[in-house]
C-alpha cells in the first residue's frame, strides 16, 4: 500500500453505513480474498464475532467449487469493471463458524475507493 493511503479500514469508512443496514449479510474482501469487514447480519448469519472474521479467506466460508466459479467470472469482470457494473449472483453454499452449512443466495462485485480495489459480497439466508 503506497504510504500516502490511508489503511482499507479508513478507506472503507464511507461504505459502512449503508452496509450496516442491510438485512442481509454484507462482507468486504481484500484483493487476496480475505474479510476485511463484515456487517452485523453477516456475523450473526455465519456466527463469527467481529474480531475472528478477519482475515479469513473466502475458501473458509464458501466450497472451493463455488470460489473457483466466482474467481473465473470475476476475472472477467475485472477486465471490463470500468463503466460496468459486473455482478456475479449464485445460490451457494456457506459454511458457518461451527463447520454447519448455510444455503445463501449471493452475489459479489468490485467495491473500488480510489487506487484500491475491494470484493463485496451480499448475501441472504434461503433456509
Amino acid at each position: 500500500m503506497p504510504a500516502d493511503q490511508p489503511p482499507a479500514n479508513q478507506r472503507l469508512a464511507p461504505f459502512r453505513p449503508v452496509l450496516e443496514s442491510l438485512a442481509d449479510g454484507a462482507l468486504i474482501f481484500n484483493r487476496s480474498a480475505a474479510v476485511v469487514w463484515a456487517n452485523r447480519a453477516a456475523l450473526g448469519l455465519l456466527g463469527y464475532d467481529g474480531s475472528d472474521i478477519a482475515g479469513r479467506g473466502v475458501d473458509q466460508l464458501l466450497t472451493a467449487d463455488t470460489v473457483a466459479r466466482i474467481t473465473e467470472e470475476l476475472a472477467g469482470n475485472f477486465k471490463v469493471r470500468s463503466g460496468t457494473s459486473g455482478v456475479v449472483r449464485r445460490e451457494v453454499t456457506a459454511f458457518r463458524k461451527d463447520g454447519s452449512e448455510l444455503p445463501v443466495d449471493l452475489s459479489i462485485t468490485w467495491l473500488l475507493e480510489g487506487q484500491t480495489d475491494f470484493l463485496l459480497a451480499v448475501f441472504r439466508d434461503l433456509t
